[in-house]
């Protein structure tokens, strides 16, 4: 070759290269412009590696930055300087051409200036670079502008003009606060110079580990958004075979805030890969921060941008195989696998380090997850990504690092207790959300669980569901999880009872806060799964059932469920716990009404559970059958059962009350039928009737229990089964047959012409069961028979004055109506015609005979007369008796004594002679006397019932009541020739205050003279107290007189005495007359109803005291 040749050939290669280099230049920055979403997040790191891989400026320790940016009225402006060491001449020539200054894959740098500084004209085609370049001679100061924006010729001028403009470096002596090099941009992409910087800004705390010799990065916004970080000198540390190197970083802020950090890097030895954690102090205490998502996980000294896609939480640094872009790792040999195995599994041992340092959230780094397809995860990796991170996941689950109430575990455990994790899904497969704080709450109160503390625990679901996803076995409860194992006993069999239930918060408001989350999941559905709460639901027995086998309870009363257990057909056992909805309300939950409606949509009312009753009564209690010991219970429910009916319905009941079996007095067990009704129990039937129930066949009469026994809580049920029919209430009914032949007979006053004749449409009296019972059973009894006559003549005869009186009625004869007159009590014809009296026949046995005088002396007891004229008069006018024979029965015990009253009549009527007259007056008076006696009687008893009312009323206000004027004995005192109306049945006194008690049956009390002056005299004082009986009836004036009964008729007069000044005054003066009255201790005042009837009651007068 020759030397022309050679020169051209030189120069032609020279200028190809040159050319070459401007391509170079123009692809690699036409990529970073076109693809800025990769570029806006390198170009920062690529300013960033070329100032730390120079090293630290001669002098000093550290590389320190600055990051500088404004905006202008046309663009922004961006500039990037270092004190780092001054550029080399290589360093230069590769700027200048765009190549890089060394090889790639060097340990200790990475080149600078190569095709990756392009990247950072995604910013801007143009850039000014500018700094200190260190030659032989010294150090000179250059200043170039890289204009990259045209074509290859172009950016080959500018290559030219470049070099020529590095002929103006000057040198220079001394470089303090120079910069070793600033690189200032034009923005005309502003988006990517801010994606650039908050990449940076995620990254940096970061940096500072892996890139030791940074020292500070300055970011000077004119936003006010700069901020300052500093870092101090690395402390390193040697343990347990392990390098755990800590920084302190320090972050200023323009506003004058200032935040620390602390960077941890724990590597198994010098220049091999670490695992990086950053925390930051809040309030005196270390907290991790968890790298943000778009944060890259692997770094080589600076981020591999695509490993933002790796599910880890810890930055991991190493000298990875990666390409010159730095988007991923490459996996080109088993060492490249190992290098990261390696670096995988340094995680858990910094775990072990961060526990021991106990910095807040240290757990959440601990998350990992299921790999994705990715760029940075291929698919040909992804199985041994996936083992990798599985391995790692299953380390982190068995250390010590769930904080729970028991204090910190693992999250599993094959030899000891492990935490366990909230799943806020209703099941695995009803994917449904469950509020987390609710579950979370049920899940901590059991005993089955121990979950993370609640300010983490959901922290911790995202963690474990991570590792699950991995393949560790990792517990994670979901609601129906929950019901599934909170239903398990200690030893895993299924709970029986509510007691059972292992929570650590009341039972019930345990179960009440679980139903209303399932009621709350699933509010959208018309029905719910019961196999959900299978065995959770409890009975009002606090036994766990199935809801499949319960009922809601619809009002029933608790009063019905004792009756139904007490006769062995238990409801509780079949109905939701009611303290469940109770409990719910009280808490404000809204949704467990709703889920117990779906879960148990069966209501069971109180009707149906008297239906159960009857019909277990029906087979228990057989018809005609005695009553066993052993059944008395289910006596005792029959009678709660008819109570209860009588007291939900009323009359009404009728038709369910007839269907519950009865017990008869001989323990014989019955079944209501219209053509057999029962009598009500003996201690309900009229005092004086009770001595005589020996007339009736015990089957015919109720057993006792029917009319209650408070010492046992049995409730009287008499009322209730008269009102019903089912009894008869009174031995004296009413009765409506049809009458002919010696019925009739019998009845009618007039015997002539009666045969053949009938009667009916007509009702009369009659003695219940008299006709069917009681007349067929007295034939042959004795005893029975003889109870008849005693309950006839002490009872009926007195009670029913109808036997005296004649009624006018229609007759039928041959179709032909004829009047007639006859009894309108039918008793007494069916004893007269009826053969019911027990004699001996020719033949010693016992017949049964027509009632008259002689067969009756042997039934009759003279005691049964006496004081009773209507059975001495009906015995004499119906029965052939003579009332005088009677009346010595009564007045005299043997014959002696009534032949000497005989003796002593026949005197009278010698002594009055013709004058019969003389005979009734004395008999009259000698009545009159009587019924004073009877009344005072009467009235005494009145008298003290008055007191105790007020004495109970009193007492209960803390006072007390005085008797004055009478003994103890509560005297009541009639003038001679008086009424009840002037009786003076008490004289309280009351405090300060005089009660004067009355008590009126025709509606004016009176008052004497003494008392209407002491009434006038004290009228504030002096209180008139009337106790009105005018709708009191004969019968019940004799009954017991209680405080109970006599209150509600008693109306108190305070101004008794007003009403008293103007009559007692009268009378004074009538006395002071010069004709005067006399004798006026006979006077009454009469004080009529209207007056005291405005009086108040006793209660009301008490209040006012």
């Amino acid at each position: 070759m020759t030397q022309v040749m050679r020169e051209e050939y030189d120069a032609a290669e020279r200028d190809q290269q040159e050319r070459n280099e401007a391509r170079h230049i123009k692809n690699n920055v036409d990529k970073a412009r076109k693809d800025h979403s990769v570029s806006g997040e390198r170009w920062p790191f690529e300013l960033l590696q070329n100032a730390h891989d120079t090293g630290p400026r001669e002098g000093l320790k550290r590389v320190d930055v600055t990051i500088e940016w404004k905006n202008t009225e046309e663009r922004a402006e961006f500039s990037f300087k270092h004190n780092g060491a001054p550029f080399l001449p290589q360093d230069l020539a590769a700027l200048l051409s765009g190549g890089s200054n060394k090889d790639y894959k060097s340990e200790t740098t990475t080149g600078r200036f190569g095709t990756g500084f392009l990247v950072t004209h995604v910013l801007s085609p143009r850039t000014e670079v500018g700094g200190l370049i260190k030659i032989k001679e010294g150090i000179e100061r250059f200043t170039v502008t890289l204009n990259r924006s045209g074509d290859e010729e172009s950016i080959l001028e500018n290559i030219k003009e470049c070099k020529a403009n590095l002929n103006k470096a000057f040198q220079v002596d001394d470089i303090d606060g120079l910069p070793s090099a600033e690189f200032k941009y034009y923005v005309d992409n502003s988006a990517s110079m801010r994606q650039g910087l908050d990449t940076l800004r995620e990254a940096l705390p970061y940096l500072f580990a892996t890139c030791p010799l940074l020292g500070a990065v300055d970011l000077c916004g004119v936003s006010g958004d700069g901020e300052s970080w500093e870092a101090e000198e690395e402390n390193r540390v040697d343990r347990d075979g392990f390098i755990i190197c800590e920084r302190t970083l320090r972050l200023s802020r323009k506003t004058g805030k200032t935040t620390k950090y602390r960077i941890l890097s724990v590597s198994s030895a010098a220049d091999t890969s670490a695992v990086i954690v950053a925390a930051r102090l809040i309030a005196d205490k270390w907290r991790v921060c968890v790298p943000p998502d778009s944060l890259p996980r692997v770094f080589r000294r600076f981020p591999i941008q695509y490993s933002s896609a790796l599910p880890i939480c810890f930055i991991i640094n190493g000298l990875f195989n990666v390409g010159e872009d730095r988007q991923k790792v490459y996996f080109e040999s088993e060492a490249d696998r190992s290098q990261m195995h390696d670096a995988l599994s340094l995680i858990p041992t910094a775990m072990g380090f961060l526990l021991e340092k106990d910095w807040e959230g240290a757990h959440l780094l601990s998350g990992l997850s299921e790999p994705k397809l990715s760029p940075f995860i291929s698919d040909e990796n992804m199985v041994w990504w996936r083992s990798e991170l599985y391995q790692v996941a299953k380390r982190l689950s068995e250390m010590p690092l769930v904080r729970t109430g028991r204090g910190m575990g693992p999250a599993a455990s094959s030899d000891g207790w492990s935490a366990d994790f909230v799943s806020p899904l209703f099941s695995s497969s009803v994917p449904r959300a469950v509020p987390y704080e609710r579950l979370w709450g049920l899940i901590n109160s059991t005993d089955h669980f121990i979950p993370p503390d609640l300010e983490i625990s959901s922290e911790w679901t995202n963690i474990a569901e991570g590792w699950k996803g991995l393949g560790v076995n990792i517990p994670l409860v979901t609601l129906e999880g929950l019901a599934l194992e909170v239903r398990k006993s200690e030893n895993g069999e299924q709970i029986r009872t509510l007691e059972q239930l292992r929570v650590l918060t009341d039972k019930r408001e345990w179960l009440a806060r679980f139903f209303d989350l399932v009621g709350e999941c699933l509010a959208d559905l018309d029905a719910i799964d019961v196999g959900l709460v299978e065995g959770l639901m409890p009975d009002q027995h606090g036994n766990m059932r199935s809801p499949r086998e319960l009922r809601r309870d619809a009002g029933v009363p608790e009063s019905l469920k004792d009756i139904a257990e007490l006769i062995d057909a238990d409801v509780r056992s079949l109905l939701v716990d009611k303290e469940l909805l109770t409990v719910a309300q009280g808490l404000g939950m809204a949704h467990t009404e709703a889920a117990l409606d779906k879960l148990v949509p069966k209501a069971l009312t109180g009707d149906e559970v008297v239906e159960r009753c009857l019909k277990r009564l029906d087979e228990k209690l057989v018809n005609g059958k005695r009553l066993r010991d052993e059944e008395d219970g289910l006596l005792k429910g029959g009678v709660h059962l008819l109570a209860h009916v009588w007291k939900i319905k009323g009359e009404s009941g009728e038709a369910t009350a007839r269907r519950c079996p009865l017990v008869a007095s001989d323990n014989t067990i019955l079944r209501y039928t219209e053509s057999q009704p029962i009598m009500a129990p003996v201690a309900r039937w009229p005092e004086k009737a009770r001595p005589f129930h020996e007339a009736y066949p015990e089957q015919r009469i109720l057993a006792p229990i029917y009319a209650g026994d408070t010492n046992e809580g049995i409730p009287d049920v008499v009322d209730g089964l008269v009102r019903w029919k089912i009894a008869y209430g009174d031995l004296l009914t009413e009765s409506s047959p049809v009458l002919d032949g010696d019925r009739l007979k019998a009845a009618v006053r007039d015997k002539d012409g009666v045969e053949g004749m009938t009667v009916s449409g007509e009702t009369f009296s009659q003695i219940a069961l008299l006709a069917r019972e009681l007349i067929p059973r007295s034939g042959s009894n004795f005893a029975a028979a003889k109870a008849l006559l005693g309950l006839t003549l002490c009872y009926i005869t007195p009670q029913d004055s109808k036997w005296r009186q004649w009624r006018p009625v229609e007759g039928k004869k041959a179709a032909v109506k004829a009047p007639i007159s006859i009894r309108e009590a039918l008793w007494v014809a069916d004893l007269q015609y009826r053969a019911w009296v027990p004699a001996k026949g020719d033949e010693g046995n016992t017949i049964s005979v027509v009632a008259n005088s002689s067969n009756l002396e042997d039934l009759l007891e003279p005691n049964w007369l006496d004081g009773n004229n209507d059975a001495i008069e009906l015995l004499s006018k119906c029965f052939g008796y003579d009332a005088l024979k009677l009346r010595l029965l009564v007045a005299a015990t043997d014959e002696n004594a009534r032949q000497k009253i005989r003796d002593d009549l026949a005197n009278l009527v010698e002594a009055a002679g013709s004058d019969l007259d003389i005979l009734t007056e004395l008999a009259t008076d000698i009545e009159a006397r009587k019924k004073q006696k009877r009344d005072i009687s009467r009235w005494r008893k009145l008298g003290l019932a008055v007191q105790d009312a007020v004495q109970e009323s009193l007492e209960a206000r803390n006072l007390k009541v005085k008797v004055v004027d009478v003994g103890g004995d509560f005297e009541v005192v009639i003038q001679q020739g008086g009424t009840i109306d002037e009786a003076s049945l008490a004289k309280l006194k009351i405090h300060d205050y005089i009660v004067e008690v009355k008590a009126t049956t025709q509606g004016e009390a009176r008052m004497t003279p003494t008392q209407a002056l002491n009434a006038a005299g004290k009228t504030e004082r002096y209180v008139l107290c009337v106790v009105d009986l005018r709708n009191v009836s004969e019968i019940d004036l004799d009954r017991d007189w209680t405080a109970q009964r006599v209150e509600p008729l008693m109306r108190l007069l305070p101004d008794i005495g007003l009403y008293m000044q103007d009559p007692t005054g009268f009378i004074e003066a009538a006395r002071n007359c010069e004709v005067g009255i006399r004798n006026d201790a006979a006077l009454r005042y009469g004080v009529p109803a209207k007056v005291w009837g405005k009086g108040i009651s006793l209660n009301d007068w008490l209040s006012n005291l």
